[in-house]
């Protein structure tokens, strides 16, 4: 079964996406905010209870006394401290907006400002936006063109997949895939880690074609036993370089 390690970057899976959409954190901002505002709610109780006391204690009237502690409490509860915060924040985010920055969420931009190291993972696809297929790693008995036109028979350019799009494009010439006919074609998921497709050659022949995790890969080969070695030292090779595999 031929196979290959090209140098390409896997994509990430929709349900990490989702989970990260999904994920509701405190910012130390809201914290804030939320602190700032107790602290004030519990200094205008505790002046409220001296005055009503006080105003007792006097013989002051009620009706006024009540009045007074209603104002005091309306005006020292910060009920648009959030919105003019938020007004605020919004400001910056129109700036990081005139310089190409795109904001998500506002309480990232306090949170971004605190700090000091940030550290990403540098793939073609958050640099260049698209994915190159390099040079494939062929077991003996296999050439790079036979592994390349077999992960083209296993991609598909109607997906829109960045890594099937960049296996079609490392194809010389497109016209090899004409003689066969593609019967079925099983898309990537995240159980199987693999595409698959039964394709039909010029002699009627059906025979299955398949692509995806070098290890799921090496697992489906009839003399994996034989290869694992070699595949293993090829796709740590590609690791130190900063290539990811695939099979």
């Amino acid at each position: 079964m031929p196979w290959c390690t090209p140098r390409a970057p896997t994509r990430t899976s929709a349900k990490t996406a989702v989970l990260v959409a999904a994920a509701h954190t405190v910012s130390h901002f809201q914290k804030a905010v939320l602190r700032i505002g107790n602290y004030l709610i519990l200094l205008a109780v505790a002046l409220v209870t001296v005055i009503l006391v006080v105003s007792l204690l006097r013989g002051d009237q009620i009706l006024t006394t009540l009045q007074f502690a209603l104002v005091l409490m309306v005006a020292a509860i910060p009920v648009a401290m959030p919105t003019v915060l938020s007004v605020t924040m919004a400001v910056g985010a129109r700036q990081l907006a005139k310089q190409q920055a795109i904001v998500s969420k506002l309480v990232a931009i306090e949170e971004l400002a605190g700090v000091d190291t940030l550290c990403a993972d540098k793939t073609g696809t958050l640099t260049q936006n698209s994915l190159t297929l390099g040079d494939p790693f062929c077991v003996p008995g296999t050439t790079a063109g036979e592994v390349v036109l077999v992960g083209a028979l296993a991609s598909r350019a109607d997906n829109d997949d960045p890594i099937d799009l960049a296996v079609l494009g490392g194809l010389g010439d497109k016209s090899a895939l004409e003689p066969y006919a593609i019967a079925h074609f099983e898309p990537f998921n995240p159980v199987d880690k693999r595409t698959e497709a039964t394709v039909t050659g010029v002699d009627g022949k059906t025979f299955k074609v398949s692509k995806g995790a070098p290890q799921v890969m090496v697992a489906l080969a009839g003399d994996s036993d034989t290869i694992t070695a070699a595949v293993d030292t090829a796709v740590n090779d590609f690791a130190t370089h900063g290539y990811r595999s695939l099979g």
